[in-house]
């Protein structure tokens, strides 16, 4: 709808419809002066609407046409153009979105975000923006209470100030990183504050376990071209602090080894110990080889009970 205000001078008010998404409607309104040189302003409106993959599997890159999430969207913004300058904002608001990764065997559920754009044309935001996420599963690891703080940037490029999330009833964080990189490759550390060390050797799929005590340290990851290993990464006990582990299917340690051979005798008795172990300190190394996660764990201490061995000459 276009009605002329004066000589050199129109307001406009309408609708945009989108055909790939059928409930989307943006409402705008604007005025144009040509009185003495051009100049004017465009607000405009995106009620909620739900966005699935369905509706934007065409525009979405290769790698990710398996993706499936669905996420209520709304915008409002506004742009004005005087003494030939251009200005731009908008908010985005995402609500009550979901993510997975069938093949990755990744599901992000809970995610919500407020972004705040201060130019539309450079599509760059303000610094600080936050995502928050309830929880994330990736295998049988389980990440709960997840929040990154971001901005874009001119480019465009993604800067994640830092991550925090739960994990294991621990703290993780992050430091900086910036997407994308010349070298796609990209490195991550994990610091970790008080990771419960039954938790963490279940979710790593190494042991069914109960028990008490924590760990603390650093996990460096790598990520590039799809993969992702674990660089020496390692987390101690808390200093002065041991604590009770139980571990449920110890027979992993002995399978595949001949029950004659030392080595079988040598793991045996770990196992048992390991039913009802009490430990002064453990240690934990993280490595990748190849595509296998290997976990290194060392622990000081005996068992909370007499084994069930005896001594024969």
């Amino acid at each position: 709808n276009v009605i002329q205000a004066a000589d050199r001078m129109f307001l406009i008010k309408g609708d945009l419809d989108c055909r790939q998404v059928p409930d989307a409607a943006v409402r705008f309104s604007a005025h144009l002066d040509l009185e003495n040189q051009v100049a004017g302003s465009l607000e405009f409106a995106l009620d909620p609407v739900l966005l699935t993959h369905k509706t934007v599997m065409k525009h979405l890159p290769k790698n990710l046409r398996s993706a499936r999430f669905d996420a209520r969207v709304s915008a409002r913004g506004k742009a004005v153009v005087d003494n030939r300058q251009v200005s731009s904002s908008m908010r985005m608001d995402l609500e009550a979105a979901t993510f997975s990764l069938p093949d990755a065997k990744l599901t992000a559920k809970g995610i919500r975000s407020t972004i705040e754009f201060s130019d539309l044309l450079a599509f760059q935001t303000i610094p600080g923006q936050n995502v928050t996420v309830d929880a994330i599963t990736l295998n049988t690891v389980q990440i709960s209470d997840a929040n990154a703080r971001f901005s874009i940037e001119k480019g465009p490029a993604l800067l994640v100030e830092n991550i925090r999330f739960h994990w294991c009833n621990g703290q993780v964080t992050t430091e900086a990183i910036r997407f994308p990189q010349a070298s796609k490759r990209y490195e991550l550390s994990l610091y970790c504050d008080r990771l419960e060390m039954a938790q963490l050797l279940e979710q790593m799929g190494a042991f069914s376990a109960e028990g008490n005590g924590s760990l603390n340290g650093r996990i460096p990851v790598v990520y590039q071209e799809g993969d992702i290993s674990f660089d020496n990464g390692f987390l101690f006990s808390t200093p002065g602090s041991g604590g009770k582990i139980r571990i449920q299917n110890t027979e992993l340690l002995t399978a595949g080894l001949p029950m004659d051979s030392p080595q079988f005798s040598q793991m045996d008795l770990a196992r048992e110990a390991l039913k009802n172990f009490d430990y002064q300190w453990a240690k934990l190394v993280f490595n990748t080889v190849d595509d296998t996660l290997l976990v290194n764990m060392e622990m000081d201490g005996k068992p909370s009970g007499v084994l069930p061995f005896e001594y024969k000459t």
